[in-house]
């Protein structure tokens, strides 16, 4: 784990997504899952930091998440 890294973004402004340095891709995540990740990561004793205001635009904002496996925890994303 001496490399490893995790991000969770909001996406288009609607869809968070998990970016984890461990997984293959990102994955989405519903509202409900995200704030139970959130306080498992916080139960396991990470380091939260909170990054507040207005992010550049990229391409993943269009992406169509939903599409892309949305279920909690499922893989998948925009290609």
């Amino acid at each position: 784990f001496e490399d490893h890294w995790l991000a969770l973004r909001r996406f288009g402004g609607k869809q968070w997504v998990d970016l984890n340095s461990l997984v293959a891709r990102p994955r989405p995540l519903s509202e409900l899952y995200l704030g139970m990740y959130i306080d498992q990561l916080k139960q396991d004793g990470y380091s939260i930091f909170v990054v507040l205001g207005t992010l550049p635009r990229c391409d993943a904002d269009a992406a169509d998440w939903s599409s892309a496996g949305a279920a909690a925890g499922a893989g998948g994303g925009p290609a």
